[in-house]
């Protein structure tokens, strides 16, 4: 169905607007009952093209406008070893001998030193620094050249080797000034055949549930994760973690007040099954969550004995929002899901619903989180995920970088994003927010797919099964699964690490004798 066509049908009186700009993209705009629509056709996008979508016009138009008001290039090699060698030189220290725990000391330096050339010095000051990075002094000689020694060849600012403060400073400059709100109840962008690429619909929830229902679902999360071991906060995934606790100490257990430290709570937990192992993307171990088990402490009984009752009246109402605007919106893709979760291990599977209702083989619950700009690259390849957003928060709009809008996403809006495919982001915000994001990882359908024999069988050789290109280990777009290697024989383990939740991260340790 065209353009057009969509909107003759559905538009209240079959009035409608619609306009073109030169070719590459149609604005069609009407009336649904009370809620207002807009769709965005882009003519250069063809979801079975992945290159069209960095290539179309609107994803140029939309960083050369970035480029314009945030001119830096990445933080200098250069900059980045002199600010690591002052470091290394005002505590006093040398790197470690042993090679784990040296990368471990050098990635610590960097981080630090990239988050403060970023976030605490003006331009100006970036570019002096830059200068005065060129021809160090004298005394800085013998840290610099430890420091040039063991540089890794992989932070050379390259593709994989992501600036993520400077990212960080980008989106929000954009956001502030670029990126335009789209303010309509209902919004759509499709690609050339009118293959959904996203769809947000603000108030869904309320509309099909409740204002109550949906005060409900946050209280319940609120409790949830009051007495549920919760994961630390992704520190890898997104690495900006740490600064945006610096900007809303409310959220670091450190610095949060008594009153605040209830509250003070910031994760994403995976609840669901994936692959074991990072990079797999044909599913060749299946495995639920470690978040679905509960393995974090000796309390672990009660959250086994409440998780169900959870997963059906949370992530299973979720779901249903989800399933509201993906089965009519994308009908062959609704019915792909249903077959991966009928075909799942049911030790594996978690129900969300009653029989054919079930979709959604994973779920990610953020409890006061901050997104930075990433995709999704283990969801299903051209698949969808649902976003639903709850709380009682100010801010937060949801950004689609690649199309230069962004979206109000206030409590109980519903989104469906190609993950996969789009890069997105969350603008800073106030206030408690909970997400529920509901998917199908690749690993998954590519598991059921081998059963079905829709794929074909692996070999025994597994290294095959890697997908390498999507599996550094500092890529924020890929899930974290830390693996221990000889080199953490020696590693300090803290109270938190040996006990789990309940207890204070930073009390004593013990020095592990064992090995990983």
């Amino acid at each position: 169905m065209g353009l057009e066509e969509l909107a003759t049908a559905f538009a209240c009186d079959g009035k409608f607007n619609v306009t073109h700009s030169e070719m590459v993209q149609s604005d069609c705009t009407f009336k649904l009952g009370s809620m207002t629509v807009r769709i965005m056709q882009m003519h250069d996008i063809d979801l079975k093209i992945p290159a069209t979508f960095k290539t179309c016009a609107r994803a140029i138009g939309s960083e050369k406008k970035i480029e314009e008001i945030f001119p830096e290039l990445p933080m200098p090699i250069k900059a980045q070893q002199y600010m690591m060698a002052q470091d290394l030189q005002a505590s006093g220290d040398i790197l470690p001998e042993k090679e784990g725990p040296r990368e471990k000391r050098m990635a610590m330096l960097r981080a630090s030193c990239q988050e403060r050339f970023w976030t605490q010095l003006s331009p100006s000051e970036r570019n002096n620094l830059n200068q005065v990075s060129e021809e160090p002094s004298s005394d800085l000689k013998p840290a610099l050249t430890e420091i040039k020694k063991f540089w890794p060849s992989r932070w050379n600012n390259g593709r994989f080797d992501l600036d993520h403060y400077r990212q960080y400073l980008r989106d929000h400059a954009a956001a502030e000034k670029i990126w335009k709100l789209v303010e309509e109840d209902i919004f759509i962008i499709a690609d050339r055949h009118m293959q959904v690429l996203f769809v947000n619909v603000e108030n869904l929830g309320q509309l099909l549930f409740g204002q109550e229902a949906m005060d409900l679902m946050q209280r319940t999360i609120d409790l949830w994760s009051f007495f549920t071991p919760l994961p630390r906060p992704e520190d890898q995934r997104h690495v900006v973690d740490n600064y945006v606790r610096k900007i809303h100490p409310e959220l670091d257990v450190s610095r949060a007040t008594v009153d605040q430290l209830p509250r003070a709570k910031m994760c994403i937990a995976h609840l669901g099954c994936w692959a074991s192992r990072p990079g797999d993307r044909q599913g060749r171990w299946m495995l639920r969550t470690s978040d679905s088990n509960f393995n974090r402490n000796n309390t672990m009984g009660f959250s086994q004995t409440l998780f169900p009752g959870f997963y059906t009246s949370v992530l299973g109402t979720a779901g249903k929002m989800i399933r509201f605007l993906l089965e009519p919106l994308d009908p062959d893709h609704f019915r792909e899901c249903q077959e991966i979760f009928q075909g799942l291990d049911d030790s594996h599977k978690i129900p969300h619903g009653e029989g054919e209702d079930n979709f959604l083989s994973l779920f990610a619950l953020g409890i006061n989180p901050y997104t930075q700009r990433h995709k999704d690259k283990n969801d299903i390849t051209d698949g969808m995920a649902g976003l639903v957003t709850l709380g009682s928060y100010v801010g937060g709009n949801l950004c689609i970088p690649l199309f230069g809008c962004k979206v109000p996403y206030k409590p109980g809006a519903v989104s469906l994003i190609r993950g996969h495919h789009l890069e997105h982001l969350v603008v800073d915000f106030t206030g408690p927010r909970y997400f529920i994001v509901g998917t199908n990882h690749e690993s998954a359908k590519q598991s059921v797919w081998r059963k079905l024999g829709r794929s074909p069988p692996l070999s025994s050789d597994d290294h095959n099964d890697i997908d390498h290109e999507n599996l550094d280990e500092d890529d924020p777009e890929v899930t974290c699964v830390n693996m221990l290697t000889d080199d953490d024989d020696d590693r300090e383990l803290s109270n938190f690490d040996i006990h789990g939740t309940g207890t204070f991260i930073h009390s004593s340790s013990s020095e592990s004798t064992t090995k990983g």
